[in-house]
């Protein structure tokens, strides 16, 4: 009986689970976001432009996620967003920290 209770028990926990820490969340982003970039020609005047293309790409397959952590009308926040995946992107994707810093600092 206390076998059965358990796996109830356990089976419910994962089904109504989140999926996705805001962590984990914002480390997919911006993992995404550098897969992205990866292949993309970037000049001063179009790299805001090819990273912002590249976040909504990774946003939209997180949107359920997205929506978890910054609500139903998260197109709203996605300055906030920006912000909160940079700081992932300077951790995790080193060439796209550096193509944003030389394009910024110039």
């Amino acid at each position: 009986m206390k076998k059965i209770a358990f796996l109830l028990l356990f089976v419910s926990t994962t089904m109504f689970s989140q999926k996705l820490t805001k962590d984990q969340l914002l480390v997919k982003l911006s993992e995404t976001t550098c897969d992205c970039s990866q292949d993309k020609e970037f000049t001063k005047e179009n790299y805001e432009m090819t990273l912002g293309l590249c976040l909504f790409e990774a946003v939209g397959k997180y949107e359920k996620d997205v929506e978890k952590y910054y609500g139903k009308d998260y197109m709203s926040k996605m300055e906030e967003i920006r912000g909160d995946v940079s700081e992932k992107i300077a951790l995790n994707c080193p060439k796209l920290l550096k193509v944003i810093m030389d394009n910024v600092l110039e």
